[in-house]
């Protein structure tokens, strides 16, 4: 049980990380689901694992015996509780073994289910990546296309500059100006 608290616990935060830092709203955190039952067959097998202890005991007990007082009555009473007590041992050990597999049947579906989360968390990482990769190759094609338009401002500026030494300053104003507001919407 501290194993699949534990790996619930982790998932929840790397959720919380995630969230906080990609905006993951959509990914809702890992609940354990039937912790109330397996908490109660764990308590049992603790149970079930003492009362099997106590029944090994009684039988050691019984395997002691005096010979050299034991009379019929004795050994046929022994024989008795032995064949009890080795009845309720193994009634025990069915209990322990059915408690277990309960219980790593719990646990196992717990990590497939934690492994299912991970699984989901990535394909969104991957999607988030996906996303920052075409912003940047955006990013990228509007730095070229403003490199090209200043480039191509640059030679008509310059060509309207050699062209006519008395030039049209409005139109010099006017390249200007696109040239800045290129410049600042690449910022």
């Amino acid at each position: 049980l501290e194993y699949i608290n534990n790996s619930t616990d982790s998932l929840n935060d790397d959720i919380d990380a995630l969230q906080t830092k990609y905006n993951m709203n959509q990914t809702k955190k890992h609940m354990v689901s039937n912790i109330t039952d397996i908490t109660n067959d764990n308590n049992s097998l603790i149970e079930k694992e003492k009362e099997a202890t106590q029944t090994i005991n009684n039988l050691t007990k019984l395997f002691k015996i005096n010979f050299s007082n034991a009379d019929a009555n004795i050994l046929y009473y022994n024989k008795l509780q032995i064949t009890y007590f080795y009845s309720q041992l193994q009634k025990s050990i069915e209990s322990i073994k059915q408690l277990y597999r309960k219980i790593r049947a719990f646990k196992l579906s717990n990590i497939y289910l934690i492994n299912e989360k991970y699984s989901d968390i990535s394909k969104q990482f991957d999607n988030i990546l996906q996303l920052q990769k075409n912003k940047l190759t955006e990013n990228l094609n509007n730095l070229k296309e403003i490199e090209q338009y200043v480039s191509d401002k640059k030679i008509t500026f310059l060509h309207t500059v050699n062209g006519n030494t008395n030039s049209n300053f409005n139109a010099l104003k006017e390249i200007y100006d696109n040239i800045i507001n290129r410049e600042n919407k690449a910022h």
